[in-house]
């Protein structure tokens, strides 16, 4: 609920900016890229949050010697800059407003621009200009629709040069910047980051984003709105450079970008469209930024509105923390059930016929076995099932009910249903299936409104999945039918469904009085944005994964926060975790026959502030220690041993790769669970109950053999923590296989090494020990990353690949064998784990392949094209890293987005540079030999091949530069 409308920020109708006295010596970021001490952390920076402010820098800090407050002058600059920004923006008519709306290019390709998470970002652009249209604002044109607005961005420039002339492309930019107004920029800013930038990339224009000796800003002014492209990283030569190195400084035309905008074009805000951009993740300091952070350094203290994915709270709140942010939380894309389709349609059929028959016998039941066998071979399901090509139907009856689980679990998945487009309600079927997804778990202490139906009707929804599915919706259809009041509503159910009891009644009045209102609020978002670039407050709210029993965090439009790091791993995240750790144990003894004692971790920030630390709890069970609660509150006070008698089985060495962001939000849980390892090398027990203390006497003594003296040996021998270094972000595989500058898996592990062996712990932060990350990883005997719900899976995003991915490459290159596991906590009250071919492969069939999904992404055009770039995209990143994409898999994906008439026929009219992409990434795949396609495919592809470079010529005589020359798929 939002906070009273007394609220004091409220009444004051502006922003807050969170200036904070440092306790201590603040240090800039040539000495340090560490965040503010722990007690600074919480009460400067996470309290703030919760009321909304702005977290601004340092004004003051206290230097050690004399523990006096002194001021710092050039933060005290910035932050008068900072609030003169915002006060600008409440006082100017808006006639007068200038801004930025600002998308991003996430290749050096035309097919994925306005790439942002969940969102149509093209689509959402047009609605805010409509709405600033309408507000006053000066534009003098104003796009129709998305596709219309994708058309001016891509006849006009983009980061994508290919067959332009230089004098094309700066006659056609929104702008340019020449050398020597960028080397006046430049003699304006630190020496330090001066010295960087030219040291890295030379100097002015540099190779990115210039012509004519010019650096060039791409997009189009119309009025006073600027609709622009974020600078990329690094492309060409940079992206060898960026691979490489983790904190890379941006060139020069990054600098100058954003110079431009507030200088030349005279922004008094800009928008970053969608999750997410770069500038946040730019090298600097943690929070607390200094001038000489990248993010301060390039952004400038112009005032940064940025709507973000509600579902992604950690790298939102880096925004926030890095960029000084405004965020403007958005409803995710609509959550809906994948049912089935194709061969599964027929398999399901087929089960519910046999297990209908129940003990009869005779012919039917041997031929209903014949149809199945046969069905699931064709599906490619015969090894999720234990069974292979030489099965019979005597081994299918002993099988029979987990291919009807497996079919089960695939129909009975959430999946996305296209995209969101800021400010827009869900309607019709999609607010139908909004209501069906955020009510199908219990939200607090209100049912499950999908059970609730089931236990009115006398039926168990895992056995009578499409009885009490088709209730259910009937059930909301019928209540929009009634607009959702209450009454009418309760009356309806009533009458639907003669049984119905308290628990239902209670979910049906929740529904209409709590979760339908907060749906239609989503409208909101728009309003907050135009609050913003009023110079108004715009209102505090939660965040996290709504599907998962969170419906509470809506109504969206919220400048959203996170949890309290000393709460974490929650009471309830605790029984979570634990659980979901036995379920890896007992599947790895179940297959391998023996103990998983040494296992390698992936930790997410945005994951434990979505699902309250299971993955930290999941941590601690596997070593055997567990959280000490206070007696009164929810923070976590201490840690102690679980006893072996207790534990039941031995103790694991758990080795953790750390995200960046996880590192600067959670500093507090990263001494945690080096003190949580140290206690259990302590301890003295034998090498079968305890790895841990054992791999550390056998490793010190190992590395005092070497000459390394015994306290720096057991030193080494110890660490069990490992991230990004300082300042930097990422698994850095991801950049390495985007480029395509790869031979073999031991590059992807010399990548992810480069980028993840600095050590993190209680008096150590971000040492590196190349060694020490290559001999943890690549003894590990299975690899873990859990995922909190589904609106974020494997295949949505690099992240999933550039980690787990990268770390099963280590193990790879190095001789190691070990299983790669991904826990689904999407339902805390019923958690699965699969091994990473196991998720694969359930997401192709639930999602990836699915008609449903395709149509999905269709109503989106340019931008739902680009989706599907995404898939292929990342599929591609997580079978290079870890092998796991079957034949059939990439079959399917050429099937269904390229070789079926009426998708090809869409891609090539709303997105062919889409087509095109994916025709490479398969390209690659089979010069890479992961893929191995039939004869006849390769014939059909090497013809749309030829279509795919006829049709980009035709578009803009561009044929020969980059990405528009399609190869032969052999």
């Amino acid at each position: 609920v939002p906070p009273d409308r007394n609220y004091f920020h409220t009444l004051l109708g502006v922003p807050a900016i969170q200036a904070m006295s440092y306790s201590g010596e603040f240090k800039d970021y040539q000495e340090t890229a560490g965040g503010p001490p722990k007690s600074d952390l919480k009460s400067m920076v996470c309290w703030p949050e919760l009321d909304g402010q702005i977290i601004g820098v340092p004004y003051a800090h206290s230097r050690s010697e004399s523990k006096k407050s002194e001021p710092l002058p050039d933060r005290v600059d910035h932050l008068c800059r900072s609030a003169a920004g915002w006060a600008r923006l409440g006082r100017k008519p808006p006639s007068e407003r200038k801004v930025a709306i600002m998308m991003y290019q996430v290749s050096p390709g035309s097919e994925r621009i306005g790439n942002a998470g969940s969102l149509d970002a093209p689509a959402s652009v047009v609605s805010l200009m409509k709405s600033l249209r309408d507000s006053g604002y000066a534009l003098d044109w104003v796009p129709e629709d998305a596709a219309e607005l994708m058309r001016r961005i891509l006849d006009g420039v983009t980061y994508d040069f290919g067959g332009m002339t230089d004098s094309e492309i700066v006659e056609k930019a929104a702008g340019t910047v020449g050398k020597a107004e960028h080397e006046a920029w430049l003699e304006k800013i630190p020496e330090f980051n001066r010295k960087e930038i030219k040291e890295r990339w030379g100097d002015a224009p540099g190779d990115v984003a210039s012509a004519k000796g010019r650096m060039v800003i791409p997009g189009f002014v119309t009025g006073n709105v600027v609709v622009t492209l974020q600078p990329p990283r690094g492309w060409g030569e940079g992206a060898d450079e960026l691979c490489h190195d983790p904190v890379l400084p941006p060139h020069n035309q990054y600098l100058a970008f954003y110079r431009w905008l507030k200088d030349v074009f005279g922004a008094d805000a800009v928008i970053h469209m969608g999750t997410h951009g770069t500038l946040e993740w730019l090298p600097g300091r943690s929070a607390a930024l200094s001038g000489k952070c990248y993010p301060d350094l390039i952004l400038d203290s112009i005032p940064d509105i940025y709507p973000y994915m509600i579902d992604d709270p950690g790298e939102g709140i880096q925004a926030k923390r890095r960029s000084e942010a405004v965020l403007v939380g958005h409803l995710n894309a609509v959550m809906t059930r994948a049912e089935l389709h194709d061969g599964m349609l027929k398999i399901d059929s087929l089960i519910q016929e046999y297990i209908g028959m129940g003990a009869a016998t005779g012919p039917r039941r041997e031929a209903l076995l014949e149809e199945i066998l046969e069905a699931a071979r064709e599906e490619n399901l015969l090894d999720d099932v234990g069974l292979d090509e030489g099965s019979g139907i005597e081994d299918l009856k002993d099988r029979i009910w987990a291919l009807h689980d497996l079919v089960t679990e695939a129909k009975d998945a959430l999946i996305r249903d296209g995209l969101h487009i800021l400010g827009r309600v869900p309607e019709g079927d999609l607010m139908a299936e909004s209501v069906y997804s955020l009510s199908r778990l219990d939200n607090g202490s209100v049912p499950s409104l999908r059970r609730s139906v089931g236990e009115s009707m006398g039926a168990d929804p895992e056995k009578d999945l499409d009885a009490v599915d088709g209730k259910t919706m009937e059930l909301i259809r019928a209540m929009m039918a009634s607009e959702f009041r209450a009454e009418e509503c309760l009356e309806t159910c009533r009458s639907m469904i003669p049984g119905t009891t308290p628990a239902l009644e209670k979910s049906v009045g929740y529904v209409c009085e709590r979760l339908y209102p907060s749906l239609k609020a989503t409208s909101g978002e728009i309003g907050s944005v135009m609050e913003a670039l009023s110079g108004g407050y715009v209102l505090p709210g939660p965040s996290g994964a709504p599907t998962r029993g969170n419906a509470d965090i809506l109504p969206t439009g919220r400048n959203y926060y996170g949890l309290d790091p000393d709460t974490l791993p929650t009471r309830s995240a605790w029984n979570v975790g634990k659980g979901m750790a036995d379920q890896m144990i007992s599947r790895y003894i179940e297959e391998k026959g023996g103990f998983p004692r040494e296992i390698g971790f992936i930790i997410w920030a945005t994951d434990t502030y979505k699902n309250g630390g299971d993955d930290i709890a999941y941590i601690l069970w596997l070593m055997g220690v567990r959280p000490v609660w206070a007696e009164s509150g929810a923070e976590v006070v201490g840690l102690e041993v679980i006893p072996l008698e207790e534990l039941g089985r031995p103790r694991v060495d758990v080795t953790v790769r750390i995200t960046g962001l996880f590192r600067d939000v959670f500093p507090n849980i990263m001494e945690l669970i080096d003190e949580a390892a140290s206690m259990v090398m302590g301890l003295d027990e034998s090498e079968e109950d305890n790895a841990m203390a054992a791999n550390l006497r056998k490793d010190t003594a190992e590395r005092m053999m070497e000459g390394i003296p015994e306290d720096e040996a057991r030193k080494r021998s110890s660490v069990r923590i490992f991230g990004c270094p300082p300042g930097a972000y990422g698994p850095g595989v991801n950049h390495l296989i985007e480029s395509g500058k790869w031979t073999d898996v031991k590059d992807l592990a010399d990548s992810y090494v480069a980028w993840g062996s600095y050590v993190y712990g209680r008096g150590c932060s971000g040492i590196q020990m190349k060694d020490e990350f290559i001999r943890r990883i690549s003894r590990v005997k299975a690899t873990v990353k859990n995922m909190p719900d589904r609106e974020i899976d494997l295949i949505d995003i690099d992240d999933v690949y550039g980690y787990l991915g990268g770390m099963n490459a280590l193990v790879k290159a190095y001789g190691g064998d070990a299983v790669s596991y991904m826990g689904d906590g999407s339902d805390p009250g019923s958690t699965k784990v699969r091994t990473l071919g196991e998720e694969m492969r359930f997401v192709f069939r639930s999602k990836a392949l699915n008609p449903k999904y395709i149509e999905g992404m269709k109503r989106h055009g340019y931008r739902g094209a680009a989706e599907m770039v995404n898939v292929i995209e990342h599929a591609f990143g997580m079978d290079a890293t870890s092998d796991v994409m079957d034949k059939w898999m990439y079959d399917g994906i050429a099937e269904k987005y390229l070789l079926d008439k009426d998708t090809w026929d869409w891609m090539e009219e709303v997105n062919p540079y889409a087509a095109a992409e994916i025709l490479d990434r398969l390209q690659e795949a089979v010069s890479r030999r992961m893929w191995e396609p039939d004869e006849d495919m390769l014939e059909k592809l090497d013809e749309l091949s030829r279509l795919a470079e006829d049709r980009l010529e035709d578009l803009s005589d561009r044929s020969g530069e980059i990405g528009y020359i399609i190869p032969a798929i052999r």
